[in-house]
């Protein structure tokens, strides 16, 4: 079955190029950098060896009347200014991993600032389109979306996940892989809650069941993702996961507390000695 959330795997080097891919799809310019400006520029400026070249064939057809040593002066001058350029080329093309690596926060944190209201937009279609979607896995399943007529809502929830892939391809949420288990990947479009830490004494026995609602739909969430990503999503935005919400994350920053809060979910302690005193005395 095609998967319409796909967002596309990040690294330093493809930041720009998923960035502009976001921007296009909502309709929108993408910013753009002095750097880039001057890279085109110089893409027109002559190297080295094209300037001698250049000038060489030029003494050729030169009048016999010219002043030798101004046309000498005058290619000196040329040459140095394309040996300068040659230096700033290799220059930007040296620093540019390192340049693109310090400057991929500040990109990241402006594009998920000028598009998120497009992703918010997406996302309240995808809690319309799956209401009337069928019920379980067979929610995106066209023979079950058939029988339901609800054809329109199928391509309007297909179109919202492949928008919100998209938006989740800005970020980079590997880094939280550790913290929020397979729930990182939709770190950028769902909001974990507060999961509680699981209470467990050494022969099994949970100690906060009571509160462990928030705390089991994150690990539910980490169930499902690795089976199907749209089907999680479709859950989320039914509301299926006690306390998890559909929302486009604001920046990095809301993206690595969302991690440090899932992250809970998958922590497990024993009481302390106040805590099983208190649950004895119920």
């Amino acid at each position: 079955m095609t998967q319409y959330f796909q967002p596309t795997v990040a690294h330093d080097r493809n930041v720009t190029a998923r960035i502009k891919a976001v921007y296009a799809a909502a309709g929108q310019d993408a910013p753009t950098s002095f750097v880039h400006t001057l890279k085109q520029h110089l893409r027109t400026v002559p190297d080295m060896r094209q300037a001698a070249a250049s000038i060489a064939a030029e003494a050729y057809t030169t009048a016999p009347g010219t002043d030798p040593a101004q046309f000498w002066a005058d290619a000196v001058d040329q040459i140095i200014r394309a040996q300068g350029a040659d230096a700033l080329k290799h220059a930007l093309t040296e620093s540019l991993a390192a340049q693109e690596r310090a400057s991929a926060a500040r990109q990241i944190d402006r594009a998920m600032t000028d598009l998120k209201p497009w992703a918010d937009r997406h996302a309240a279609a995808l809690v319309t389109a799956v209401k009337p979607l069928p019920a379980g896995d067979t929610a995106l399943a066209p023979e079950a979306v058939l029988a339901a007529d609800a054809g329109k809502h199928l391509t309007a929830a297909r179109t919202a996940l492949q928008a919100l892939a998209l938006y989740a391809s800005i970020p980079d949420t590997a880094r939280h892989q550790q913290s929020a288990q397979q729930a990182h990947r939709l770190l950028p479009i769902i909001d974990p809650g507060k999961p509680q830490t699981e209470v467990r004494s050494v022969f099994g026995k949970t100690f906060n069941s009571d509160k462990m609602d928030n705390t089991r739909a994150v690990r539910n969430i980490d169930r499902d993702v690795r089976r199907d990503m749209d089907l999680t999503l479709i859950r989320a935005a039914r509301g299926d996961y006690p306390g998890v919400t559909l929302a486009p994350a604001e920046s990095s920053t809301d993206i690595t507390d969302r991690a440090a809060r899932a992250r809970d979910a998958f922590i497990t302690r024993q009481p302390t000695p106040s805590e099983e005193s208190l649950i004895h005395m119920r």
